[in-house]
Order: structure tokens, then sequence, then C-alpha cells
């Protein structure tokens, strides 16, 4: 049986962790017998592919809605080495910011800021997160538009023919 699209990818994206796990391991002596769970942040597409499903992150009535109520469930992977691991899944803070942009601000620990501060992530969609200093304000605007073919080696613009498959 073939996979469907989204099952292929959410299959090489796996390939993928488990293959940069054992890069890491291997340049910085991680034990990775001691890694059994992950997370996994990001904008709403790129972790609906993860799951090979929406998982309802796709849905625009939940855009609009700020932190969904619960979590998707977890993945459970296959490590280079053959062991399981949980992959947990933080869903995306609305529709086109993502949980990536929370990662972010966590690991700048702003909770303890005593001024404001400001966080660029520039992407398909360009988010930016301001703290000052008791409230977190998050916005996003579509960035990859702006970054299309600006100089890139490696890029194919927005036009006619830029996809030509799907499925």
């Amino acid at each position: 049986m073939i996979a469907r699209p989204r099952q292929r990818f959410a299959l090489a994206v796996e390939q993928g962790v488990a293959d940069a796990l054992d890069d890491i391991a291997l340049r910085d002596a991680v034990r990775l017998a001691r890694v059994s769970s992950l997370v996994a942040v990001g904008n709403a597409a790129m972790l609906s592919l993860l799951q090979a499903s929406d998982g309802g992150l796709l849905d625009p009535a939940r855009w609009a809605g700020g932190v969904p109520s619960s979590a998707p469930p977890p993945l459970h992977w296959t490590l280079a080495d053959g062991r399981e691991a949980t992959v947990h899944i933080v869903p995306p803070l609305g529709g086109f910011v993502g949980s990536d942009l929370l990662a972010a601000v966590l690991a700048a620990s702003w909770s303890t800021a005593s001024g404001p501060a400001l966080l660029l992530d520039f992407g398909t969609n360009t988010e930016i997160a301001l703290w000052d200093g008791r409230s977190l304000w998050v916005t996003s605007a579509a960035g990859g538009p702006a970054f299309e073919s600006s100089g890139m080696s490696c890029a194919v613009p927005a036009e006619p023919g830029a996809v030509d498959a799907c499925g």
C-alpha cells in the first residue's frame, strides 16, 4: 500500500528527527538512551503535516480563539537505535502564531526580565512577540511573500507553475 502524501511527509519528518538526534549524539556526546520524550513546536500547517492529519489545527474557527483546549494526542516514533519515543505536540497559539514563537519566548526567560523585550520570528508567517514586563502581546503578518526570490539562490517565486502537482 502506498502512503498518502501527508503520511509520507510525516514519516520523512520522523526519519529526519531521528537522524538529527543521531548527529547530535555523535557530535555532542549525548546519550540517546536517555531520550524518551520529545516536544514538537511549529505553525498549524507544519504540525498538521507532522501528524499526518490536521487534528483540527487547520480549522479557521479555532484561529481566533487562542490556545486550543487540548493538545493533539502524542505521537510514538521509533528512533534510529530502535527505541520508541513519545512526541508531545504543543498546539499553535493561534492560526498564524505558532507554538515555536512560544518556545522562543520561554527560552528567552522573559518572565524574569525587568524591562520590555521584542522578539521577531521571520518565516512564512513573520511573528512578533512583545513583552511589556507584565503582558505578552503577539501578532503575525505574511512573511513568505516578502522573501520569495529576493536574492536567494535556491528559491521559487510564487507564480504559476511553482507547484505543478498535489497529492
